[in-house]
């Protein structure tokens, strides 16, 4: 706008001046000092000093020589209005205040409400996971202790016979357990079967040199077998397993 034009003409120009009145009287730190460096400037863009708004708004009078430029054509600016609205637009910030405070009261009990529902929900929980383990491991105990099936014994008469042919006289086993030769296992990793059959379970496994007792030998099937007393007990392994 031109400048030897009269400012307070200018709708813009009071739309500035009433949104930084109100803010003359704020309560907040700095938003005050701000809004009365930001109305100098603002007047001072104009030509203007804070003695011709006050002029204006109709408080004092104006200095000597300055001259009115039809002052009764322009509208004047209600300096209490404007205070008026400065208070009640605090009012309405510390009622927002207030009621976020209450709000997040509010939401902080929710959320105590909810963990201790989740902290409720996890220890049911665990209590149940931990009595089917309980009920797990009592019916294993009762299966194993009480209702385990009776051992299954080797079926003797499913064998067919034994041949017995002793190279030399089979000897009677005496109480000391010193019957029998003297013989060297050939073979490392040796089984020692329960019975003269390549089936049979093992017993035991000897090391390639293990000192044994061979008590007697006995032909099945066509495969000579020799029963050996070791320091991990008695079984059948291959005559040619063992020194002659």
């Amino acid at each position: 706008m031109r400048m030897d034009q009269d400012a307070f003409r200018d709708p813009a120009f009071v739309s500035r001046l009433g949104k930084l009145l109100p803010m003359l009287g704020s309560s907040q730190a700095g938003e005050a000092e701000a809004a009365r460096t930001k109305l100098l400037e603002h007047l001072s863009h104009h030509r203007l000093s804070l003695n011709d708004l006050a002029e204006r708004l109709g408080g004092a009078p104006a200095p000597r020589g300055y001259r009115r430029r039809d002052a009764e054509d322009v509208p004047r600016l209600d300096l209490q209005q404007a205070l008026e609205a400065a208070r009640l637009a605090e009012n309405r910030a510390h009622t927002l205040v207030r009621q976020n405070a209450v709000l997040r009261r509010q939401l902080d009990q929710v959320e105590l409400a909810r963990q201790k529902l989740t902290a409720r929900r996890n220890y049911g929980l665990i209590v149940g996971i931990s009595g089917y383990v309980f009920l797990g491991l009592g019916a294993l105990i009762v299966y194993g202790g009480v209702f385990q099936p009776p051992a299954q014994q080797p079926l003797a008469a499913a064998n067919p016979p034994v041949t017995i042919q002793s190279t030399f006289p089979r000897p009677s086993l005496a109480p000391d357990g010193d019957a029998g030769r003297t013989a060297t296992v050939l073979a490392d990793g040796q089984p020692v079967r329960a019975d003269p059959v390549p089936g049979s379970p093992v017993r035991t496994y000897l090391p390639r040199g293990t000192s044994v007792q061979e008590l007697y030998r006995v032909t099945r099937n066509g495969l000579e077998w020799s029963q050996v007393r070791s320091d991990a007990g008695v079984g059948f392994i291959p005559s040619t397993s063992i020194t002659r």
